[in-house]
C-alpha cells in the first residue's frame, strides 16, 4: 500500500505517544495494512537496540546480500530481483525464481520462473525477499532451504533483530537503517525515495553478536 494510503488509514493523532510494543500487537492482523504498521514498530524496536549498544552492521553492497555465486551453482530467487536476474541471465549460472503470478511462468535461457515453491530443493543458493514475512509465506520458504548452502533473506521489512531467522537457518539478514528520521518522513509525504537518508546494511550469521549480548552492552 502506498504511503498515502497509510496515511489515510492511519493518521498521526491516532498514533502520536502510542507505545512501539502495542504497534506490534498488529502484526496479528488480517489487514495488510496493518501488519506492515505492525512490523515498521518491530523494525524501530529493533534499530533502537542496534543504537543503544552501539551495533552498526556492514554496509551491504547491492541485493545480493552475502552470496558469492559460482558457475556450478542453482539460485532460488523468492521474489523478482529485476536487475539481479539481468546480471544473472548471460551469466550461465541457474535461476529458479518462484512466482505467485501464473503468467510469468516459463524459461528463458537459464532463468526459470515457477509456480512451485517445491523447486527450491534443488537450489543451494536462496535470495529471498522479506515481503515473505508479511505475507505469511516464509515457513513454506524456509522449510525447503534445509539443504540449501546459503539462505540470504533481504529487504526494508527485515530491519528486526534477525536472530529467529538465523535459528531457523538463513545464513544473512540485509535490512535498512534510517539516518535521519524528519528528512525521511518529509521524503515519504512527498512520495520521493530516501536516497541517502537511509543506509542498507547486511548481517551475517557468523557476526551477529545476538541478541543477549546486544542487550547487555547497552
Amino acid at each position: 500500500e502506498s504511503q498515502q494510503g497509510m496515511t489515510r488509514r492511519f493518521s498521526e493523532r491516532d498514533l502520536a505517544g502510542r507505545p512501539s510494543l502495542e504497534l506490534t500487537e498488529l502484526l496479528k492482523s488480517v489487514d495488510d495494512a496493518s501488519r506492515s504498521l505492525g512490523m515498521a514498530a518491530t523494525n524501530a524496536i529493533s534499530q533502537y537496540v542496534f543504537k543503544r549498544a552501539g551495533y552498526c552492521p556492514e554496509a551491504a553492497a547491492d541485493s545480493m546480500g552475502s552470496l558469492a555465486l559460482a558457475g556450478g551453482d542453482h539460485l532460488g530467487m523468492v521474489g523478482y530481483f529485476p536487475s539481479l536476474v539481468e546480471r544473472l541471465r548471460d551469466s550461465g549460472i541457474r535461476v529458479t525464481v518462484i512466482e505467485k503470478k501464473s503468467r510469468f511462468a516459463g524459461r528463458d535461457g537459464n532463468v526459470t520462473v515457477s509456480l512451485d515453491v517445491d523447486d527450491l530443493e534443488a537450489c543451494n543458493k536462496v535470495l529471498c525477499t522479506a515481503a515473505t514475512l508479511l505475507n505469511d509465506s516464509i515457513d513454506e520458504v524456509l522449510a525447503r532451504t534445509d539443504g540449501a548452502e546459503a539462505v540470504v533473506v533481504v529487504g526494508p521489512t527485515a530491519s528486526f533483530l534477525p536472530d529467529p531467522l538465523f535459528q531457523r537457518g538463513v545464513t544473512a539478514v540485509g535490512g535498512t537503517r534510517i539516518l535521519d528520521a524528519a528528512t525521511a518522513v518529509a521524503a515519504l509525504r512527498q512520495d520521493r525515495g530516501l536516497g541517502k537518508v537511509a543506509r542498507r546494511y547486511l548481517i551475517t550469521r557468523e557476526s551477529y553478536p545476538g541478541v543477549e549480548t546486544l542487550l547487555g552492552e547497552g
